[in-house]
């Protein structure tokens, strides 16, 4: 999500859960895709001296390194169980990916 106030317009990437778009929407904004952005990549330092690598979803969860082909099957089921999406999830994206403004009725 990315809103710079001028021009008063928020710019979302594909996969934005659907309540927070239709929120914006009641608000009163105005929505348009976003092409840029990043990913994020971390490592954590635990107590017990472990390392845990992490990615955010826009990367496929897996940490840089790592590859997904060797992500272990399991996580991947987790992943795709904890990110699915729904049919109206998946129209909501498709209309941002054509770059389309969505404007408050």
């Amino acid at each position: 999500l990315h809103q710079q106030l001028i021009p008063m317009e928020v710019e979302l990437e594909k996969r934005f859960p659907v309540n927070v778009v239709h929120g914006l929407l009641v608000k009163g904004h105005t929505i348009s895709g976003f092409r840029g952005g990043c990913v994020v990549q971390a490592i954590e330092r635990r107590h017990s001296n472990e390392l845990w690598a992490v990615s955010d979803a826009r990367k496929g969860g897996a940490p840089d390194g790592l590859g997904y082909k060797n992500i272990t099957k399991s996580f991947q089921n987790w992943f795709r169980r904890t990110f699915k999406r729904s049919k109206e999830q998946k129209l909501l994206e498709q209309e941002i990916e054509k770059g389309r403004l969505l404007s408050p009725k």
